[in-house]
């Protein structure tokens, strides 16, 4: 049996179509296989947590010299009251030893 021209044309149409869908699916593939970004989202993901680690510690360590700086502080404003406590005793005594000391000038 011979086939028709138009039967002959549809199945060549048919085979090509199909031919070129399992080119392009091949190619599909062997991209999708390859491709670089889809590898460096792992990559990627790593990074981040590192980042975030690092980030957290840096958080830590700033959390840590604040303190350090809050009781130094209050170490030194302490240091200070008592210096200025010292400050105002002395000058009491140094006035009434000038005081004293006018008075015998006087007397004399």
């Amino acid at each position: 049996m011979a086939r028709s021209s138009s039967a002959q044309n549809t199945c060549n149409w048919i085979m090509a179509l199909l031919a070129l869908w399992s080119v392009v699916s091949l190619i599909v593939i062997v991209v999708w296989a390859t491709w670089p970004p889809l590898a460096g989202v792992t990559q990627c993901r790593a990074a981040q947590q590192a980042l975030i680690e690092k980030m957290e510690g840096a958080k830590v360590m700033t959390e840590k010299a604040q303190e350090v700086l809050k009781s130094t502080l209050k170490l030194s404003l302490e240091n200070q009251t008592k210096l200025e406590e010292e400050l105002e005793s002395l000058l009491k005594s140094q006035r009434e030893t000038n005081a004293s000391l006018t008075e015998s000038l006087r007397l004399q």
